[in-house]
């Protein structure tokens, strides 16, 4: 993985960023700029006290912002280097918008309207459970109709966490445990995915940083696995195929 040197502004609201490859080697790569939206910590971090618009530090990112990059990387072969999350605007009241904040049309539109285009991100995904609500993708993407921009919404079946044990075989080597075998976790009841992980975690790595497991399972899990195990994840990547990051 390079590092990155300095960051040259670019036309079109792009940079160009300076990465040492080895060897002596450097290149030139465009930054491509992503705002994530999620319902709550376990998907972004406690977060940092940044300005909208700030880069998070890798270092802080949530395992949403990994698997977010991941699969970006994936559809378009966008370098994970050259990928950049910045902090999100605020809700009306100046906090970080969490859970209902993103189901309710005018703190949506509010949230993913930026005042001027130069400062828009290249991409804006909104990451929220299905939970029991059957229409909640279809509702989300109405509400946001006719904004400019990229907007990706992503509703996980039943929730983040069905993403994130889809492949068990990444949570085991994780957690150094062997877990019980449990089919698709999309099938499972709302709040059960969330419920086995917290249980996991507790049983085999008690008292270890929540946030730090979950950040190694989102850089762990095999992508192709979460692909043939989640309808739900396949319907986000369709979607982040026909986001146009020029």
């Amino acid at each position: 993985m390079g590092t990155c040197v300095s960051g040259i502004p670019g036309s079109f609201g792009r940079a160009l960023a300076l990465w040492g490859l080895g060897r002596g080697t450097w290149a030139y790569l465009l930054v491509t700029r992503i705002v994530l939206y999620a319902e709550g910590v376990g998907e972004t971090g406690s977060g940092l006290p940044l300005r909208p618009g700030e880069p998070i530090p890798r270092e802080h990112y949530g395992p949403g912002h990994i698997l977010v990059a991941r699969s970006i990387e994936k559809i378009h072969n966008v370098p994970l280097n050259a990928l950049r999350f910045e902090s999100p605007l605020r809700t009306v009241t100046g906090r970080i918008a969490r859970g209902s904040d993103l189901h309710h049309r005018e703190s949506l539109r509010r949230l993913l309207t930026w005042a001027q285009p130069s400062v828009r991100p290249h991409a804006a995904v909104v990451l929220v459970d299905r939970n029991d609500e059957a229409q909640r993708k279809h509702r989300l993407s109405r509400y946001v109709e006719g904004l400019p921009g990229n907007i990706v919404i992503s509703v996980a079946t039943k929730e983040f966490e069905a993403w994130l044990i889809s492949d068990q075989e990444a949570v085991t080597n994780v957690l150094c445990a062997p877990l019980p075998q449990i089919g698709l976790p999309q099938n499972l009841r709302a709040g059960e995915a969330k419920r086995l992980l917290a249980e996991w975690c507790r049983d085999h790595v008690p008292g270890r940083d929540q946030r730090t497991i979950r950040v190694n399972i989102a850089n762990t899990i095999r992508i192709s696995e979460l692909e043939r195990r989640s309808r739900s994840y396949n319907g986000f990547l369709r979607e982040l195929g026909d986001v146009r990051f020029g």
